[in-house]
């Protein structure tokens, strides 16, 4: 189980938590409040001590710490994929070469994760979250066209 970081106030040192996860503050949390905090999460973390697939528990975990950051501050959460597929692997293993299919195969696992991770601040702790991908603003700033995947428009 996650345990629960303890912020000094004017330390001027990020925290060392003790999660599954990686948090960086380089400031205390009540210094920057109503500033946006960026989170990365890793796609191991949602799968527990199997490292595979996604479990319920560290899940939950997670999200209630981002609904607790998010009382006073702007999440912006990037999630990994790894704990579904990992783009060397798919080429070592499976292509036995370098191909694009493995790295989309990875962009999809993070899509994954994130419609979970969507879903359980939704429906589990009423926080409004929206999956959206950086990719998008930079098809557009290049004049490309845009294929929405998941009924997006």
């Amino acid at each position: 189980m996650a345990k629960s970081a303890k912020y000094e106030e004017g330390s001027g040192v990020a925290p060392q938590i003790e999660t599954p996860w990686t948090i960086y503050i380089p400031r205390t949390l009540s210094e920057i409040k109503g500033e946006t905090v960026l989170l990365k999460i890793s796609g191991e973390s949602l799968s527990g001590e199997g490292g595979f697939g996604l479990k319920r528990e560290p899940i939950y975990d997670i999200c209630s710490e981002i609904n607790s950051v998010a009382e006073s501050h702007r999440i912006a959460i990037v999630n990994g994929g790894g704990n579904w597929a990992r783009g060397p692997d798919i080429e070592k293993n499976i292509t036995l070469r370098k191909t694009p299919a493995a790295d989309e195969l990875g962009m999809l696992a993070t899509v994954m994760n994130a419609l979970v991770l969507e879903d359980v601040l939704e429906r589990d702790f009423g926080r409004t979250a929206r999956v959206m991908s950086a990719r998008v603003s930079r098809i557009y700033e290049n004049g490309q066209s845009g294929i929405w995947k998941r009924g997006e428009s």
